[in-house]
């Protein structure tokens, strides 16, 4: 039971420890402050799950000292095997939740596709490096600190301690998963206008071969059709969807810890008006035509 509890304060603690880096890392280029992470408060759950991964697989490897014989040599290997296999155990950590997040909240958190050598944007080769680097200074010399200071506080102290926290981590996880719905919530109204706008081009493009067909054969005069009424629809659609945007980029915390959510967002959106133009020029460019 005191294992387990250390265990968990180690989650809470690396947690905290990773929200700061990550928070510095991202607020230098950006000139401002970032509150980067999932949560409201001072954590980023990805480093605390990282870190007890490291803590159960690579303590085993750093206690053990291994050496390899190199032309007679012997070489202290142990610090060669704790960077690899802390870039894979960092890399599969942070492939993974990006999958499950992206599959909870139907969005892309993080994207590292012009970074190089990397997978589907998830991970890249500059961060598995640096998780490499990390996990060599975090098992050789952070976390021997950290468990020597925890191991010399009284048992009762970490109970209290582990109680207060876990109530505000869960309130905390309550209030941002309530944030990432409404996240979720805008990018499906994105893709289903899309979809929607997709659709009746097809179907008015269809629509209109056929009229100009029937029209070359039969002759007949041609229905006008309202190009006022065109845009003012289309001036709903997009005032509708760009108010919802802005008040979730207002109100929304997520939005601005994770840029990359907005950037897709404002893509959807792009891509929206570029459908709903396309539309617009085909369609009555060619009636236009026609009637000449």
């Amino acid at each position: 039971m005191e294992k387990i509890s250390l265990y968990i304060i180690y989650f809470f603690f690396y947690s905290a420890i990773g929200w700061f880096f990550e928070s510095i890392y991202c607020s230098i280029p950006a000139k401002k402050w970032i509150n980067r992470g999932f949560l409201s408060g001072p954590m980023c759950p990805i480093y605390g799950t990282g870190s007890l991964a490291m803590i159960i697989l690579l303590s085993p490897i750093y206690n053990n000292q291994i050496y390899i014989s190199v032309f007679g040599q012997d070489i202290f290997f142990t610090p060669v095997i704790i960077a690899i296999v802390g870039m894979v155990l960092c890399d599969i950590v942070e492939f993974l939740t990006s999958i499950i997040l992206e599959k909870l909240f139907h969005a892309h958190w993080w994207d590292y596709s012009g970074k190089l050598l990397n997978i589907q944007g998830r991970i890249c080769l500059t961060h598995t490096i640096i998780w490499g680097i990390g996990a060599l200074l975090f098992i050789f010399y952070v976390h021997p600190f950290v468990d020597g200071f925890a191991q010399q506080i009284p048992i009762n102290y970490i109970y209290s301690a582990l109680a207060f926290i876990a109530v505000v981590f869960v309130a905390d996880l309550i209030n941002a998963v309530h944030k990432a719905m409404d996240v979720k919530a805008v990018m499906d109204k994105f893709h289903r206008l899309n979809a929607k706008i997709n659709k009746v081009s097809t179907t008015i493009h269809k629509s209109f071969d056929n009229r100009l067909v029937y029209l070359t054969e039969s002759g007949s005069k041609q229905v006008s059709v309202s190009v006022e009424r065109f845009n003012q629809i289309r001036d709903e659609l997009t005032g509708q969807v760009r108010e919802s945007f802005k008040k979730l980029r207002t109100e929304n915390r997520l939005l601005k810890g994770y840029p990359n959510l907005g950037k897709v967002a404002k893509k959807q959106l792009q891509s929206m008006e570029e459908l709903l133009q396309d539309i617009k020029s085909r369609f009555f460019e060619d009636e236009d035509d026609n009637k000449d």
